[in-house]
């Protein structure tokens, strides 16, 4: 997609520095772009263009994920069978082929757009970064952002914090606190005021 976005004559300029600079060292010509986002990162022009470094990031993620190790993610049967008392001492493993990335750009609405054939957007900075998640689903390697909370809970979860505590965090986030209180509704004197909805833990696709 980072030639899609470019366009040949750009491309070329940006693989002809980057052969310069990174001479192929393995056999294997698959590895010899893994220097490619750091070096349109930190190499003018294209570093003037920092969604050209995210938009290789993205690309050489979903090539790592779909190389990356077998296995198999805890199925939805799997998690059913977990007595619901002992949830709270659950610890999740990341499935080895799976990495974030962190963009300032709408990289990945660029990748998208350019994957399905469309204009891409305009480049722009994002007001905050986004987590990107990538994985490979049985033999297709995928991403999709990550909200703020979904991204605490994910590195916290790396670093092997209990699901219980998951759950507090999340339940205590200043994103959860900020929306709870813009839902709640004023009272009247004399009434009683109405209680905020229990939030529910979504599981997205199987990615552990």
């Amino acid at each position: 997609m980072t030639h899609a976005y470019l366009g040949d004559e750009a491309f070329s300029d940006l693989a002809r520095g980057y052969i310069a600079a990174h001479p192929s060292d393995k056999r294997n010509a698959r590895w010899f772009s893994r220097y490619l986002p750091e070096f349109a990162r930190t190499t003018a022009p294209f570093s003037e263009h920092r969604e050209v470094a995210e938009l290789a990031a993205l690309e050489k993620a979903l090539a790592d994920a779909f190389d990356g190790p077998d296995t198999a993610p805890v199925s939805l049967e799997e998690l059913a069978a977990i007595p619901p008392e002992d949830w709270v001492n659950l610890v999740f493993t990341p499935q080895p082929a799976a990495t974030r990335l962190r963009f300032k750009t709408n990289a990945a609405d660029i990748w998208t757009a350019l994957n399905g054939e469309d204009s891409p957007p305009e480049p722009a900075q994002l007001p905050e970064p986004q987590t990107i998640l990538v994985w490979r689903q049985d033999l297709m390697s995928r991403f999709r952002p990550l909200g703020p909370e979904e991204a605490m809970m994910w590195a916290e979860a790396a670093k092997g914090v209990r699901f219980g505590v998951l759950c507090e965090m999340v339940a205590t986030s200043p994103a959860r606190t900020k929306r709870s209180s813009a839902r709640r509704p004023i009272s009247r004197p004399g009434s009683k005021r109405a209680r905020s909805p229990v939030s529910a833990l979504t599981v997205p696709s199987p990615i552990w």
